[in-house]
């Protein structure tokens, strides 16, 4: 077992290392290797494919007014064989095939002027000043997309970015440049053309010259012959491929005996699938030629099959018989959702093997006209030519639309993981309280951190767009060697500094190219990599302090002082949300050309609402009793005294613990609850409440959505923290009518005594006087007036955003 994950160990090192090499020799050929004016790299579905438009671009290029240009097609290896063979037996013999991901396709990324591609390219890639890039997509999408899947939205990045760089986006009808744009937060932000000149790929279904040939060559000329061509279902892995696979092919052989010998079916699998069934057992079915374009084969047949897939958009222009198989339609619909309702097209639309094969056999009895009109489809027969000229031969001959966006400026707001903390409360607080149509407002965060948690994005209001940095910093093996001096080894000299900007500059390049941020606000405030990104972007830029960092430097891992010092000295604004945190930030750097008060802003009305919400625990709330329990403690007599944090040292839960005990012993009916989201002390503080006297008078709550209605119904708060930023908590007792007591500490100490608060030493014997204190009613709430705070706070977030 040791030696087997010595193995798996030594196996990553060496993929690593050739990964960190592979980079560097890209980033030295961008840095100092020139464009090559007349090379044009070709990718399809990152070098998966080659069908489609980029097929049709490659068949255009092979004309003698492109002679001049080099042309290179991206591969994966195991693919790299069969597009050879596609490319001869179709006459293509001008292109040099690169495997992909090798040195030869890095350098070819960084020097190549043109690159045509139909899906996004990887996550390395960084468009290089004088690049032209052109990205076709590869379908007028059926079902929902980017933004709006609402499980799949935080992984929209690769794609939202490629698309944000490409200086054309081709587009086959007006309906598709509507939803790229929506689903992809493009209305505001692309800065390059539209090119709503048709689909190169479909110029073939205006060719019938072409179609006559075709069919002769693949034969079944005395059959009504028709093309099967399925989306994709699922993820990708190998069970959905197995599941999907045994599904469809059961689907198949029994339309297969219920068709009539007079119609033949092609059946072209997605990719993803490849040639999971045999059909050499079939009698009508047959597999696809692989030796022919795809859309060939598809302009040689009488009528299309497909489900969900968007080729229907395509094979609409040849006005022949396209079928809707809908064989599992209320569950695929039901999960994904679509832009054109099955009902609203006019196809007909079939759901099992019998209504196909019956369906086939009937003439086509539908007009398109009116879908083709109202969508507003361009596709024409000279759409690969007019592409082609207008990129390589800088003639005017395609409808170009400039992106003009709404005018308005773009304020990027870094939001970290909105998990259930003080910070996304204050954030969704502050979206309360501006006005979301007077900027455009994007919400910045990193991909990988809403992985496990996807829905926590849906607590963004509807004007918020999104912005997902796709990726950590791609290091090449130097970059990997400074990053550690200067992060692990806090090392700091001009070398060190000089690599670290160029790290960063990448960075920006990589994840902001061609975007036009007018304002980045960094509002959490943490997270090492995203502030050197932050404060290195061509905007005006805040970075919010929420607590005191020179103690989380002390006691947490998680900082880094030399990225803090940089940012408090370089950021035009930083913004604390307490005037205690004044001394702490400038000891870092802060100066007093950029320190500024901005306070949390206060969701009193959201709060006053969920407080009246009845008690829910979720699967995933942990609790140290039975919830039932928890529940008749809430209703029983006795005073119950409330605590929500995180379980982690700041908060104090030891010595608030520790304080109750002292007041159990006094009173055996008080309880004390303590309710926190994540922390890496939830265990001990566990453990620290069932070895106490107190154990059965302690419920310890972890991950509930809603604690308001557990705070409504206790008597006295008491934030009990060694430091701390603000205690926005603090705000959500006092809404409540729940009374409020703090540790005196740098944070919420000058808010408690602008407001007549109560103040302890962060002591146990502090924490138990506010104990007693409260008990001889000596603290009362403190009835502030939320909404002039509000306004207040709101306006202070203005003026660091142009007010």
């Amino acid at each position: 077992m040791a030696k087997s994950s010595k193995l798996k160990k030594l196996k990553k090192i060496k993929r690593n290392l050739s990964a960190w090499r592979i980079r560097g020799s890209y980033y030295r050929n961008y840095k100092r290797a020139s464009l090559k004016d007349h090379y044009i790299l070709v990718e399809s579905k990152n070098g998966d494919d080659i069908a489609g438009n980029m097929f049709s671009i490659l068949s255009e290029l092979t004309n003698q007014e492109y002679q001049s240009f080099h042309i290179f097609l991206a591969a994966k290896l195991e693919k790299m064989e069969q597009f050879q063979e596609l490319l001869a037996n179709n006459g293509i013999t001008n292109v040099k095939i690169i495997e992909s991901g090798t040195r030869k396709y890095y350098k070819l990324l960084a020097t190549a002027k043109y690159i045509f591609l139909d899906t996004s390219l990887n996550r390395d890639y960084m468009k290089k000043d004088g690049q032209i890039i052109t990205n076709t997509w590869h379908g007028t999408p059926l079902k929902l997309m980017g933004m709006q899947v609402k499980d799949r939205a935080y992984a929209m990045g690769n794609v939202q970015r490629n698309l944000q760089m490409a200086d054309y986006l081709v587009y086959p009808n007006r309906l598709m440049k509507d939803i790229m744009f929506k689903a992809y937060c493009l209305d505001n932000l692309y800065q390059g053309t539209v090119l709503m000149s048709g689909y190169p790929r479909n110029s073939i279904f205006f060719d019938q010259k072409a179609a006559d040939s075709v069919r002769k060559e693949i034969g079944y000329e005395d059959k009504k012959l028709y093309v099967y061509m399925p989306t994709w279902r699922g993820s990708l892995n190998k069970l959905d491929v197995t599941k999907q696979v045994d599904e469809m092919e059961y689907l198949l052989r029994e339309l297969d005996a219920t068709m009539s010998d007079d119609v033949t079916i092609l059946a072209k699998l997605h990719p993803f699938v490849g040639d999971a069934i045999d059909f050499s057992g079939f009698h009508h079915i047959h597999a696809f030629p692989k030796n022919l374009d795809s859309y060939s084969v598809l302009n040689a047949a009488d009528g299309l099959v497909t489900d969900y897939s968007s080729v229907f958009f395509d094979f609409v222009n040849t006005r022949k018989k396209i079928i809707i198989w809908a064989y599992d339609k209320y569950a695929y619909l039901g999960e994904r959702g679509t832009y054109v309702a099955l009902e609203d097209m006019p196809f007909p639309v079939v759901t099992s093997p019998k209504e196909l094969a019956e369906e086939m056999q009937k003439g086509k009895s539908y007009d398109e006209s009116d879908f083709i009109e109202k969508n507003g489809f361009c596709d024409c027969p000279e759409a690969t030519r007019n592409l082609c000229h207008h990129v390589l031969l800088n003639e005017n001959c395609c409808n170009a639309e400039k992106n003009a966006g709404n005018g308005k400026e773009n304020v990027f707001i870094y939001v970290s993981t909105l998990a259930k903390n003080g910070i996304t409360t204050s954030i969704l607080s502050l979206m309360e309280h501006l006005d979301l149509k007077d900027k455009n407002y994007f919400a910045v965060f990193r991909e990988k951190t809403f992985a496990r948690y996807p829905e926590r994005l849906e607590v963004l209001p509807e004007n918020v767009s999104i912005w997902p940095i796709s990726s950590d910093p791609r290091y090449s093996l130097k970059d990997k060697w400074y990053a550690h001096l200067y992060f692990a080894k806090n090392r700091v000299s001009k070398r060190i500094l000089r690599h670290i900007e160029d790290l960063y500059s990448r960075e920006i390049k990589r994840h902001f190219n061609g975007v036009k941020v007018d304002y980045a606000v960094h509002f959490t405030g943490y997270e090492k990599h995203v502030i050197n990104i932050f404060g290195r972007l061509q905007a005006e830029r805040t970075i919010i302090v929420h607590n005191d960092m020179t103690e989380e430097l002390k006691t947490k891992d998680n900082q880094h002082r030399p990225t803090l010092e940089w940012a408090y000295a370089n950021y035009d604004h930083v913004g604390i949300v307490s005037k205690d945190l004044e001394a702490p930030t400038r000891s870092l750097g802060a100066n007093d050309s950029n320190l500024c008060l901005i306070y949390n802003c206060h969701a009193y009305e959201t709060i006053l609402k969920k407080a009246d919400e009845p008690i829910v625990f979720q699967k995933h709330t942990e609790t140290n009793t039975n919830q039932e329990t928890i529940l008749q403690a809430l209703e029983s007599e006795g005073q119950k005294f409330i605590n929500i944090g995180r379980f982690s040292y700041e908060k104090g839960h030891d010595m608030l613990i520790q304080a109750f005990i002292k007041y159990y012993r006094e009173h055996p009916d008080a309880k004390l609850f303590l309710i926190g989201g994540y922390g890496n002390l939830y265990q001990k503080t566990l453990r620290k409440a069932a070895m106490s006297p107190a154990k059965n008078n302690i419920f310890i709550i972890r991950q509930i959505n809603n604690p308001m209605p557990i705070l409504k119904k206790c008597d006295f708060f008491i934030l009990s923290s060694r430091y701390e930023g603000f205690g926005l908590v603090l705000l959500e007792a006092d809404t409540v009518g729940v009374p409020v007591a703090s540790t005196e500490i740098v944070g919420p100490t000058g808010f408690m005594r602008e407001n007549g608060g109560y103040l302890v030493p962060p002591t146990v014997k502090g924490i138990y006087q506010a104990m007693r204190s409260y008990d001889r009613g000596e603290i009362q709430p403190l009835n502030i007036d939320y909404e002039k705070y509000n306004q207040n706070a709101a306006e202070q977030f203005r003026k660091v955003i142009g007010g």
